[in-house]
C-alpha cells in the first residue's frame, strides 16, 4: 500500500499542483471527452477518481480510489456518490452534506 500512503500524502496539495498552466490542456482534453463520449444517462465508474475533477462533470457517477485522503477531498467537491461500498466510519472527518 506505498502507492495510497503515496497519494494520501500528495492528497492536500494535489489540485493545486495540477492547476498550472502547462497542464491546462489536459483538463480540455477531458472535458472534450467526457462531453463528447459520455451521455447524460450513462453510468460511470471513475476508477483512480483522485480528487474529483473529472467526477464533478458527470450526471451519474461513482468514484474509486486507492487513497481515502484523495477519495475524501473528492467527496467534498461533488453531488455524486465516492465509495459508495465504503462505510461512513472510513469516511471520518469528512464534511456531512
Amino acid at each position: 500500500m506505498r502507492l495510497a500512503k503515496y497519494y494520501d500524502a500528495l492528497a492536500k496539495e494535489y489540485d493545486k499542483a495540477y492547476s498550472f498552466e502547462k497542464l491546462k490542456w489536459m483538463r480540455e482534453v477531458e472535458n472534450t471527452i467526457i462531453s463528447k463520449e459520455i451521455k447524460k444517462e450513462f453510468f460511470v465508474l471513475d476508477v483512480g477518481c483522485g480528487s474529483g475533477e473529472q467526477l464533478k462533470r458527470l450526471n451519474n457517477a461513482v468514484g474509486l480510489d486507492i487513497s481515502i485522503e484523495m477519495a475524501k477531498i473528492a467527496y467534498n467537491k461533488i453531488t455524486v456518490e465516492i465509495l459508495q461500498s465504503i462505510n461512513q466510519k472510513t469516511l471520518r472527518g469528512v464534511n456531512d452534506k
